[in-house]
């Protein structure tokens, strides 16, 4: 019973930590999208008096 209690736990605590980290992850990549985006929108007119005819 004490081995099966054991093993519940440990496998808790790694699926706890694995899935944290791939929280961490993404929300990384949801930051930079966003970021990315903010930049795109703030210079969405750059170079456009350099390429004029």
């Amino acid at each position: 019973m004490k081995k099966i209690v054991a093993i519940g736990v440990i496998s808790g605590v790694i699926l706890f930590v694995y899935l944290n980290s791939l929280a961490r992850q993404m929300d990384g990549k949801l930051r930079k999208e966003k970021k990315d985006g903010e930049i795109a929108k703030k210079n969405e007119t750059e170079g456009y008096f350099y390429h004029q005819s």
